[in-house]
């Protein structure tokens, strides 16, 4: 099952796995990594965060 879905998993946009706009919205996502843009924080500041809202 694994070996499955790992198959499917990195073949996503060849198999018809995830649509264009989940692959679009992930491709943004990794540039705006790269490019500083989205920053991370650990777990329990985005908590506190979260119950803040």
């Amino acid at each position: 099952m694994e070996d499955l879905w790992q198959n499917l998993s990195q073949n996503a946009d060849n198999n018809g796995f995830s649509p264009q706009w989940h692959l679009d919205v992930l491709e943004q996502r990794e540039q705006g990594i790269k490019t500083g843009e989205y920053k991370f924080s650990p777990l329990s500041e985005a908590k506190i965060r979260l119950k803040n809202i």
